[in-house]
Order: C-alpha cells, then sequence, then structure tokens
C-alpha cells in the first residue's frame, strides 16, 4: 500500500466513513460506513462494516460483520466473522466461526473450527478439522474434513475425498454455542462424488466414484463405482452398482 496512507484505530468506540488506509485496527467497537480498502485489517473488538473490505490481510479475533464483499489475499478467523456478500481469497483459515451468505473461492481453506457458506465452495485444498455447512456446491482437488459436530454439504465434487471421524466432538467454543443436536461427529449429504473416496460417519443419498472406501458408521442409499470398493461391516448400504 501506499505509504503516505493514513492507518485507522479504534480502541473505543467510534465510527467514520469508508475509503482507503494503510491499516485498519479495531481493539474497541467500531463502524464503518461505506468501503474500505487497506493492507491489513485486523479486529479483535466488535468490527461492523458497511460495505466492501479489499485487503491484503484480514483477521479477526473479536467479531466483525461485513455487510458487503471480502477481497483479501488472506483471511484469518479465530473470532467470529459474518460476510453478507462473497468472500475471494488465496488461503483461509478458520479456529473460530465464519458465515458467508454467498460464494466462498480461495486456493486453500483450513482450520479447526466452524465454516457456514450458503452458496458454493469453490477451492483447490481443503483441509478442515471441525464443521461444514455448505448449502450449495463443494468443488475442489482435495478434500480432507476431521469430523468434529455435524456437517452438512449439499453436494460435494472433488478428486480425492477424505471424510473420518474427529477424535473429539468438542471444540472450543462449540460446547458453548452448538446446540447438543449437532454435537454428534457425522457429515450429512446429498450427492458425493469423486476419484479416491474414504468415508467414516457418513449419510448420504448417492456416493459416486473409482476407488471407494466405506468405513464405520455410514448409511448411505447408493453407491456407484467404476474400480473397487471396500465397504465396512458397521456400515449400511442399500444399492451398490458397479458402472
Amino acid at each position: 500500500m501506499n505509504s503516505e496512507l493514513h492507518s485507522l484505530n479504534f480502541s473505543g468506540m467510534g465510527k467514520c466513513s469508508g475509503g482507503e488506509f494503510d491499516r485498519v485496527n479495531i481493539s474497541g467497537t467500531g463502524k464503518i460506513q461505506g468501503n474500505i480498502k487497506c493492507s491489513k485489517f485486523d479486529a479483535s473488538g466488535m468490527a461492523k462494516v458497511f460495505g466492501d473490505v479489499e485487503s491484503e490481510k484480514f483477521n479477526t479475533s473479536g467479531v466483525s460483520k461485513i455487510e458487503g464483499n471480502l477481497y483479501s489475499k488472506e483471511i484469518d478467523v479465530s473470532g467470529v466473522l459474518k460476510c453478507t456478500g462473497e468472500a475471494n481469497s488465496n488461503e483461509v483459515r478458520v479456529s473460530g466461526m465464519a458465515t458467508v451468505e454467498q460464494s466462498l473461492k480461495s486456493h486453500r481453506i483450513e482450520g479447526e473450527g466452524c465454516l457456514t457458506v450458503k452458496g458454493d465452495i469453490e477451492c483447490e485444498q481443503v483441509d478442515v478439522y471441525g464443521m461444514i455447512d455448505c448449502r450449495g456446491f463443494l468443488n475442489c482437488e482435495n478434500l480432507e474434513l476431521g469430523l468434529v459436530g455435524t456437517s452438512n454439504i449439499n453436494e460435494v465434487g472433488a478428486s480425492n475425498i477424505k471424510i473420518e471421524n474427529g477424535k473429539s466432538n468438542s471444540i472450543g467454543i462449540f460446547n458453548v454455542f452448538t446446540p447438543a443436536k449437532y454435537k454428534n461427529n457425522k457429515l450429512v449429504a446429498n450427492i458425493i462424488e469423486g476419484d479416491d473416496i474414504v468415508l467414516e460417519n457418513c449419510e448420504a443419498k448417492v456416493v459416486r466414484g473409482k476407488n471407494i472406501k466405506i468405513g464405520e458408521n455410514c448409511k448411505i442409499n447408493t453407491v456407484e463405482y467404476s474400480e473397487n470398493i471396500e465397504v465396512d461391516k458397521k456400515s449400511k448400504i442399500e444399492n451398490i452398482n458397479k458402472v
């Protein structure tokens, strides 16, 4: 960013108009009316932006709400984030709770937290130990999901899919904010489709792939495979078809 730009700091309560800044630091309560562009957005308090945010780095360890779109090379959520628009980033790390009400695009998504996306997720690598709630289509090259709590994904499409039971049914703030019925470690999906698939604790209508390994505690209506299949005796599959 331009070194002549001023930084914006909130250590108490305040509000201002949008604009272009060097850094935005919010350790108190800050409201920004309008779009902002900055080198780094850092919120450890409560932040609300009525507009789009464009930054090199976006970090929230407090509570942040973006009434618009979020564009940042790096997004790091260790607190709570709600974005009412779309989010676009090279790398997303979630160790808290993040909600995107439209689509999410990123090269890599990782972390130990809870990610909710009401649109589609488009990514190269997803490596999450926690919960994913995707109402649309999760499209990626590689998906590794360690189930902690109940994940819901409408449709999954990936080359390599590995979904396994997590070691614990509670991570940090999940115990406080997550209803008891969502604390079972499982994935509920309509369609799971890929080349190489390994599943545990999954409930799905259709699973399609070349090489499929169904581990423990799965309930699947139909499995379609083209090369190899392996099914654990603790899982239930209604129909298995070789295509």
